[in-house]
């Protein structure tokens, strides 16, 4: 520890924490992603909290921010119980947030991102006629900042053009404009090259000569070099811990006479987005319809929560947990958005009542909701494609299947649907994706699988494939 923070934590007379949880439980359906778990931060502290992908820990941090509402437990900040506030309160009282995706406005300059952060303390922030030349003192807040994270030079610059690096500096200085008490940064040097981790190691280090810092990271030497204490067990508590959900063991199908996969093997752990790549015709899509039971393998096993599935008709694999988002926004377009999703309640076991799981998409889907009462068939291509995601989140599921979600859709849209997937990553669902949007699929899955002519030519993290630039060439014909 160096500099104010060590003077604060010494002049202390026993430590008041600024941030505890309480026996903090979330539950979805039948899988707990945080089980009981206790937190306490020290005020002038940065602590971590570390565990494989999938193991609770953005949900934790969802809890924490309100994002989302516990299962049950407390969250107490400053001594206040902030367990049902909304988000907003939450940040004006002094919590501040990152999240894994880079969230800043690419057409706006880095100036004028951060200006922006700033404004939202001004009383006058809703106030469109207030004239630029009288930001004088938002400006200099503005400025500020950018110095203290090393982006003054790059003021001018439009965020989008900035290193990926930058870029998630650009993000930290937004949440710094908020002036919390405590800054909570989700896996912050996630996907960043080893300079760029160095670079913002440092960036980190001096933010906590006058911050409390509560950070998730999976690279255990950046946690070893700026954390004081960490967090973690295999007990009751725990966020740690995953079990294999789905298992694929040699496989092989065929289309009558036409021999498509084969021997592919595969498998998808609890609370982990895992992805399928390669190009049209590559057996992507047969992969997904095998494991659904559309498609049955000739040969070889498909295993889900320990169970044997392979050869089993569809429907009985759909209530054993696994649902499927097939390629071609598929709805029933006669039927309302409303009566899709009724539909779905009455296929589907659900805890609650059909208003109630109804309300539970519409909060996740809000343009599904003014779209209640249209036809399916009126919808955008976006839109529908929500639909059809809105479908499966209906009641209990263990694992979705997700068949090309973002093809022919706007960027902006695939947007959406890439932070749609984020979500429910967040909440501990499993998710196996087929598609052909590397860049997508890079940002959200935790494992990838590349397959080529029925056969897996590459298996390994968003970083390892990052790093085998050749492989993508070979298979995809992109760079990451």
């Amino acid at each position: 520890m160096k500099g104010k923070r060590a003077q604060k934590i010494r002049n202390d007379q026993g430590m008041v924490p600024i941030l505890e949880t309480e026996r903090i439980t979330k539950a979805f359906g039948n899988m707990f992603a945080v089980n009981q778990f206790d937190l306490h931060v020290e005020e002038g502290k940065l602590k971590s909290i570390i565990g494989p992908n999938g193991a609770g820990k953005t949900t934790l941090f969802n809890v924490i921010s309100g994002k989302i509402r516990p299962t049950m437990g407390r969250v107490k900040f400053k001594g206040e119980d902030i367990t049902n506030l909304s988000p907003n309160s939450i940040s004006r009282r002094g919590l501040a947030r990152s999240f894994q995706i880079t969230n800043i406005f690419p057409n706006l300059t880095v100036f004028e991102n951060v200006r922006l952060a700033v404004q939202q303390k001004d009383k006058k922030r809703s106030s469109y006629f207030t004239p630029v030349s009288s930001l004088g003192e938002t400006n200099r807040k503005a400025k500020e900042i950018l110095n203290q994270i090393g982006l003054i030079e790059y003021q001018e610059s439009v965020a989008r053009n900035l290193s990926y690096g930058d870029q998630r500096h650009l993000e930290i200085g937004i949440t710094l404009a908020m002036e919390p008490d405590l800054l909570m940064l989700d896996e912050p040097t996630s996907g960043m090259s080893s300079l760029e981790t160095q670079a913002t190691v440092r960036l980190i280090d001096k933010l906590t000569e006058n911050l409390t810092i509560l950070l998730i990271e999976h690279k255990m030497d950046v946690v070893m070099s700026v954390s004081d204490t960490g967090e973690g067990s295999t007990g009751a508590g725990s966020l740690f811990g995953r079990t294999v959900v789905l298992r694929v063991e040699n496989i092989h199908t065929y289309y009558g006479p036409s021999y498509i996969l084969h021997g592919i093997s595969l498998n998808v752990q609890e609370k982990e987005v895992v992805s399928l790549l390669g190009r049209n015709g590559a057996g992507k899509t047969t992969t997904i319809r095998s494991i659904m039971g559309l498609t049955p393998p000739r040969e070889g096993r498909i295993i889900f929560h320990e169970i044997e599935i392979a050869g089993r008709p569809p429907h009985e694999i759909f209530r054993r947990g696994i649902k499927l988002v097939p390629q071609g926004k598929q709805i029933l377009p006669a039927l309302t958005v409303e009566e899709n999703l009724k539909l779905a309640v009455l296929k589907t076991e659900v805890e609650g009542s059909e208003k109630k799981e109804l309300e539970r998409v519409y909060e996740k889907f809000p343009i599904l909701k003014e779209r209640r009462k249209q036809p399916g068939g009126h919808l955008s291509g976006g839109e529908r494609q929500m639909l059809a995601i809105a479908r499966v989140l209906i009641g209990k599921t263990g694992l979705i299947l997700l068949d090309e979600p973002t093809e022919g859709l706007a960027p902006l849209i695939v947007k959406e649907i890439r932070n749609t997937i984020e979500e429910i990553k967040g909440e501990g669902v499993a998710l196996l994706l087929a598609e052909q949007n590397v860049k997508m699929a890079l940002e959200v899955a935790d494992r990838h699988y590349i397959i080529d002519k029925g056969t897996v030519k590459f298996e390994g993290t968003t970083q390892q494939l990052r790093d085998k630039q050749g492989i993508l060439e070979t298979y995809l014909g992109v760079t990451a």
